[in-house]
């Protein structure tokens, strides 16, 4: 093989390696979004299952997190009702790390993804933090801020209609598809897109 033909099997290979970059990038993307929509059906599906099986009532809050892309945090209660246990003292200043204590389990979305590209977004609650209670009776409660738990079902801005809608998105919803992760009221999270 002469330099020449060298020269041009490696020009070949750089341009068809430049033609598909761009879609290897958005299908890792992609698989992000995917990955990031499953870890947040799981860590609630652990919330739900723990309480049952430990009997004690445990809270996911959700954070928009620093970079505004979402923060899970699980944490187990003291007891079994939502409203009687201090989740101030069992959240121990909002600090959730592997470490111990009461954190069972988190989601830093920018930290899963290495990207500030991809967030999860409440679709229709406001006000932070957002807590979902499971209690082992099975019963779901949830409020924003730090009022009592509640099981209300209103619709509106500040009620859930039935349970949590979480858009799992990529800039801002301007590019891919946009998956929802439902976390209904008394039954199982799942992914609906």
């Amino acid at each position: 093989m002469t330099l020449l033909e060298l020269m041009t099997v490696v020009t070949l290979i750089a341009v068809v390696a430049a033609a598909a970059a761009p879609s290897i990038g958005d299908a890792l993307a992609e698989r992000k979004m995917t990955q990031t929509s499953l870890d947040v059906v799981r860590i609630a599906r652990r919330g739900r299952s723990e309480a049952a099986g430990y009997g004690r009532a445990h809270m996911l809050r959700y954070l928009s997190g620093d970079t505004g892309t979402g923060v899970f945090e699980l944490y187990r209660g003291i007891n079994n009702h939502c409203n009687t246990n201090d989740w101030n003292a069992v959240t121990g200043g909002g600090v959730c790390n592997r470490e111990g204590g009461f954190c069972r389990d988190f989601i830093v979305v920018s930290q899963e993804t290495d990207t500030d590209t991809i967030a999860v977004v409440p679709d229709n609650i406001v006000g932070e933090p957002l807590d979902i209670c499971f209690e082992p009776s099975g019963r779901v409660l949830w409020r924003t801020g730090t009022n009592r738990f509640s099981d209300r079902n209103q619709g509106g801005a500040a009620n859930p209609l039935g349970g949590f809608v979480f858009r799992v998105e990529r800039d801002g919803g301007a590019t891919g598809v946009i998956r929802r992760v439902v976390i209904p009221l008394g039954g199982d999270a799942r992914v609906l897109q």
